[in-house]
């Protein structure tokens, strides 16, 4: 069962193949295909623990410029996720929040990273060139 919507897919595409290009496609070449698409999908499917160094990160606390602390909010159960930064000037107090919502990603992880590229772009935006960023995660380095 666990080809069975691989193997459809590739069904299809075979069927728009012959539709819009006139091709042929041999039927044990459809379940190669679904069954090579299955297989890496279940692997994909795998929780790995890392194994390696554990990396530590340090803040610098004596910078005192611009600072943009950074998060993601993902729940599987939700269709959508959250983004959010909050940038502000320890010298002059200057403060600026964005926040936004978009199609849930496959993993927090991807939505931190999300957040992150976004609130870049962010600060891009109100040339901010120099700053440090924050964030909860411990997945992003």
């Amino acid at each position: 069962m666990g080809m069975y919507p691989w193997l459809i897919w590739f069904i299809w595409k075979a069927r728009n193949d012959k539709v819009f290009s006139n091709g042929d496609w041999d039927p044990r070449e459809i379940i190669s295909h679904a069954a090579a698409e299955a297989s890496a999908w279940a692997m994909a499917q795998e929780r790995h623990d890392r194994v390696g160094p554990v990396l530590t990160t340090t803040v610098d606390t004596t910078f005192m410029g611009d600072r943009c602390q950074v998060d993601g909010s993902w729940k599987e159960t939700d269709s959508r996720s959250g983004l959010g930064w909050y940038n502000f000037n320890m010298e002059t107090g200057e403060k600026l929040l964005g926040t936004c919502n978009l199609w849930r990603g496959v993993s927090p992880l991807q939505t931190e990273v999300e957040a992150l590229l976004w609130a870049m772009q962010c600060m891009l935006r109100h040339n901010k060139l120099v700053m440090v960023f924050e964030t909860d995660c411990s997945d992003v380095v």
